[in-house]
C-alpha cells in the first residue's frame, strides 16, 4: 500500500452536512420533513410514466403531461376517476350509517317518552287537590 492510502483513510466519507444536517427553516420544507418521516414520498403518476421522478406537492399546474393523451396516462386519468367514485360512495354508505343511528336513537326516545306518558294518568297530573293517601 502507499502511502497516500492511508492519509484517504482518516477522511470521512461522507460530507459534514449530512452528518449534521442545518435545521428547517421554512414550512414548506417542514411538511417535506413530515412526508420523508412518514415514509410517503409521492410523484407524479404521469410524469412516472415518462420516466421522470417529480414531487407531487405543488407540481400539478406545471406538469408537462397534464394534457397527454398516451394509453398509459388515460389509465392514471381513469384510476383516479374510479378512485374518487369510491371516496364519494364510503362518504355516502358513512353518512347513510350515521343517519340511521340517528333515526334509531331518536325513536328509541320517542319510545321512551310515550311509556313515560302511559305511565303517568292524567289523574296523576300536578293539580291541587289530588295528592296520595298518607
Amino acid at each position: 500500500m502507499m502511502s497516500g492510502d492511508s492519509d484517504k483513510d482518516d477522511i470521512p466519507s461522507t460530507p459534514p452536512q449530512a452528518i449534521y444536517p442545518l435545521p428547517l427553516s421554512t414550512a414548506s420544507s417542514s411538511v417535506d420533513a413530515a412526508a420523508a418521516a412518514s415514509g410517503r414520498n409521492p410523484r407524479c403518476a404521469r410524469c412516472s410514466n415518462h420516466g421522470v421522478s417529480v414531487p407531487l406537492k405543488g407540481h400539478k399546474a406545471y406538469c408537462t403531461y397534464r394534457r397527454c393523451e398516451c394509453d398509459k396516462c388515460q389509465l392514471v386519468v381513469l384510476r383516479r376517476t374510479i378512485m374518487a367514485q369510491q371516496v364519494a360512495w364510503r362518504r355516502r354508505q358513512d353518512l347513510d350509517r350515521l343517519r340511521h343511528q340517528q333515526q334509531q336513537q331518536h325513536h328509541k326516545q320517542m319510545i321512551i317518552m310515550s311509556k313515560r306518558r302511559k305511565i303517568r294518568s292524567p289523574n296523576d297530573s300536578d293539580q291541587p287537590g289530588n295528592s296520595l293517601p298518607v
